[in-house]
């Protein structure tokens, strides 16, 4: 029942929203056409139902006139039932295309929404995100489409035929209600772990993927290391979870067909011999014994729904915990877990400072900056060092936002008038003129401007040498790191935002083109932090913020400073 309750919740959090959004009377007019349809397709049923009985009668009793007659309307309810058919198909399907643009749009709003496609990454509820926006919403619209379509469609069938099987006789009526509920508790009692089976099949199956899209991200670091070995046995090891839980699957599958099919060719057949002495004795025709059978059939599978569409609803539960689970942690304020509702706070301001902050891991379970204050005044610049693991690129992220366990507050600019450079650029899909602008998308800079940027940041022969400013290319795959990382100094450039956090940022050139780029950032007269390793970047700065571990830190002059190796390992 808790289980149920759950889904149920979730279920609606998912279905509510679009019925009453800004789309909600095409969506509800749509739904309405799509039950329309329904109703008309069991009608059919129920006039063709008739119409075979007299069909049945006429060949019985070797009426002829009546046997082409009832034949003739035979034809006429197809002629009819076709179109209504073909409308109800496509009614449902311009649903699921409606349904699924909408819902998926809120989806992608809420996951970039606060920056919570990252702040995701620090929780274990959710894996594989890409796959739940881009797959299993349109397989939940699908499946509830079509499980919804069969509910309706069934309680319409058992109201409708149950009414035509107590016509014919009441004792069959009530024996097939009879079986029914005993075939679909047994069943449901066989294939309780059905859900759970599938649940985890979507969950390895995606493990398998992500594991193959790693490699492929990561093919040069893994040819470098010789990680075949390594990354063979991990792919394996995800496709052996997958084939040993689809092993589990159709295993519980057999069983549950040996009952299913075993009742259900019994079941169908029942009415014949039910019937047969009343046929004898005269009391029934044989059209009517045909119509009790057929109308048997047709209680007996809307009855028995759950037990022939038990793996569909096992999907389809499995894809509301899925997108439940998904929803509710993309509309929590908890996207991050935290403790106590401790938080560091960004508060919106003309500088950059920290007051007495104290920075702490994602899990709280290190202290790795103790109540740290400082204010960069503007113009002036600040150096950060200190060996490996003390929290340099952590401080970092806590300055964007990225990072907030711990306690105190963040003083910072607008994030217009911020940019972040971490030591691997991003590169996004696009052309050359979009990397150069990005985040930005104006169109009013030139190419002649853009090369001299590419000019300044030594990479005047980029645009030449791969096609120009309009060429679509894998940036990350054809540009090296220190070709990267002086595009994204380009980018700065470009931007002139009034501050700046680089993150190693220079790792990857040499000394003359580092001492460049500082060279041209100091001009622009941008406010910065660095993270750095090389004591050569100490000249461009005006302080040094030493960290030491253990949460320890010292805010020194750079005239007053004598840097370590230790410090800048």
């Amino acid at each position: 029942m808790n289980q149920l309750r759950q889904y149920s919740k979730q279920f609606l959090l998912l279905v509510k929203p679009y019925f009453f959004s800004e789309q909600k009377w095409r969506a509800r007019g749509i739904l309405l056409l799509v039950i329309l349809f329904t109703l008309g397709i069991n009608f059919f049923n129920i006039v063709q139902s008739f119409v075979l009985r007299d069909l049945m009668n006429a060949v019985t009793e070797k009426k002829i006139p009546e046997f082409y007659n009832s034949g003739l309307l035979l034809l006429a309810t197809f002629a009819v039932f076709t179109p209504v058919l073909t409308f109800f198909i496509y009614t449902q399907n311009l649903l699921q295309l409606h349904w699924r643009r909408w819902l998926t749009n809120r989806f992608i709003n809420q996951y970039f929404n606060n920056q919570a496609f990252y702040k995701i990454k620090l929780n274990d509820k959710i894996d594989n995100p890409d796959q739940r926006i881009g797959e299993d919403i349109n397989i939940f619209i699908r499946q509830n489409i079509d499980i919804s379509g069969l509910l309706l469609n069934h309680s319409v069938t058992i109201i409708s035929f149950i009414g035509i099987l107590f016509s014919i006789d009441k004792a069959l009526a009530i024996v097939v209600m009879i079986l029914a509920f005993f075939r679909t508790t047994i069943i449901i009692i066989l294939g309780k772990r059905l859900a759970l089976l599938k649940y985890r099949q979507l969950q390895r199956e995606a493990n398998l993927r992500y594991s193959l899209v790693h490699v492929r991200d990561n093919s040069e670091s893994i040819a470098f290391y010789g990680g075949e070995t390594h990354e063979i046995g991990t792919v394996k090891q995800r496709f052996g979870h997958v084939l040993d839980n689809y092993k589990s699957t159709i295993d519980l599958q057999r069983n549950l067909m040996f009952f299913t099919q075993g009742t259900q060719m019994i079941f169908t057949n029942l009415p014949i011999f039910f019937l047969a002495p009343r046929y004898f004795s005269g009391q029934l025709d044989f059209g009517q014994i045909s119509q009790a059978s057929g109308a048997f059939v047709s209680i007996l599978a809307a009855l028995g729904f759950i037990v022939d569409s038990f793996d569909l609803v096992s999907n389809f539960t499995a894809e509301i915990k899925r997108l439940g689970t998904f929803d509710g942690v993309l509309t929590s304020s908890n996207a991050a877990p935290q403790r106590g509702g401790l938080t560091i706070d960004i508060v919106e301001h003309e500088y950059l400072a920290l007051q007495s902050v104290t920075l702490e891991t994602p899990n709280y379970e290190r202290i790795l900056i103790k109540d740290l204050s400082f204010k960069l005044p503007p113009g002036e610049a600040i150096l950060v060092v200190g060996p490996s693991g003390v929290g340099k690129s952590s401080l970092m992220r806590a300055v964007a936002g990225l990072w907030n366990t711990g306690t105190g507050c963040v003083f910072r600019p607008k994030r217009e008038d911020m940019m972040f450079l971490p030591q691997r650029p991003y590169m996004l899909l696009g052309n050359l003129r979009s990397q150069l602008l990005y985040p930005n998308s104006s169109s009013e800079v030139t190419d002649e401007f853009l090369q001299k940027i590419l000019e300044q940041v030594n990479l005047g022969d980029l645009s030449k040498r791969l096609g120009g400013f309009d060429r679509e290319l894998e940036w990350a795959d054809i540009l090296s790191l220190g070709e990267q990382q002086r595009l994204a100094f380009a980018r700065l450039l470009l931007s002139k935002p009034r501050y700046a956090i680089l993150d190693e940022s220079t790792s990857a050139l040499d000394v003359e083109n580092e001492k460049h780029l500082y060279q041209l950032l100091k001009k622009t007269g941008t406010t910065f932090i660095s993270v750095g390793h090389r004591p050569t970047l100490i000249p461009y700065h005006e302080q040094v913020l030493k960290l030491g571990g253990h949460g320890d830190w010292q805010l020194i002059s750079t005239e007053e400073y004598s840097p370590r190796s230790r410090e800048f390992a």
